[in-house]
This record gives structure tokens, sequence and C-alpha cells, in this order.
């Protein structure tokens, strides 16, 4: 277990996933510019990691973007902030709290969301405006 989990206090001895939520769903994300070859695009449905992991990736760049702006260093290695932030009684608006769903796919049953750090969900959904606010 990376030690920034481990001073937050999430149980067990190995590493915990997820750190955060993202849109999965392709009806609730939006279209993605998908190509099979080059020239032939086409707006078309995306989810899971291929649709969350850009579109999060693409958030934490205009972060990035305001802190240079403000004269600030860059986030680099997000987890260990994240999980300062999350963990801080002090800190609000960094992210914001999953406490319902669950992730299981074909009736795995794997977690259920629940207040806090849970395996279905991490700290929950990141508010990009909070991060680059509690950042500089």
């Amino acid at each position: 277990m990376p030690y920034y989990q481990q001073a937050a206090g999430l149980p067990g001895q190995q590493r915990s996933v997820p750190d955060v939520a993202f849109a999965a769903e392709p009806n609730c994300a939006p279209p993605f510019p998908v190509c099979s070859a080059p020239g032939t695009c086409a707006w078309a449905p995306v989810g899971g990691t291929s649709a969350s992991a850009p579109l999060l990736a693409s958030g934490l760049a205009l972060v990035d973007q305001g802190l240079h702006r403000a004269g600030r260093p860059a986030l680099g290695f997000l987890n260990p902030r994240l999980y300062a932030l999350a963990t801080d009684p002090t800190v609000t608006g960094v992210v914001n709290d999953v406490t319902r769903g669950t992730n299981s796919l074909f009736g795995n049953n794997c977690c259920t969301a629940a207040p806090g750090y849970d395996a279905a969900s991490g700290w929950g959904s990141l508010n990009l405006d909070g991060l680059l606010q509690h950042s500089r």
C-alpha cells in the first residue's frame, strides 16, 4: 500500500482502487471521435476507462494551466495531494462523495458506494475547480 493511502487510514496492506469516480456509462458520457482508419472518423458513444481516462486527463491539464497562470507549480503526481485533501476536514469542494450505487458488472456484486472512501467510487467524483482552488 502506498504511503498516501496508509496516511489516509485505508484498510489492508495493498493498494486500494479506485482513487476517484468518473463517468463510465456510454449512455451518460459525451460522444467521442472514433477513427477506424485515417480520415474515417465518426462520433460514437464510448464508456469505461476509454472515456473517463482522457476526460479526467484533459480536466487535470486545465487545472495545470490555471496553476501555471497563477504562478504555482503543476500538479505532478496527484495521488498524495488528492488523498491529503480528501481526508482534511477543513477542505471542502475537491471531491463529491458518491454514496449510492455499485460498480458491479455482470452480477459480480463487487462494490457498493458508501460515505467516505469506498471500493466502488474511491473518494467520489473530482471537482476540478475545487482542486484548482485548493492547489494554489
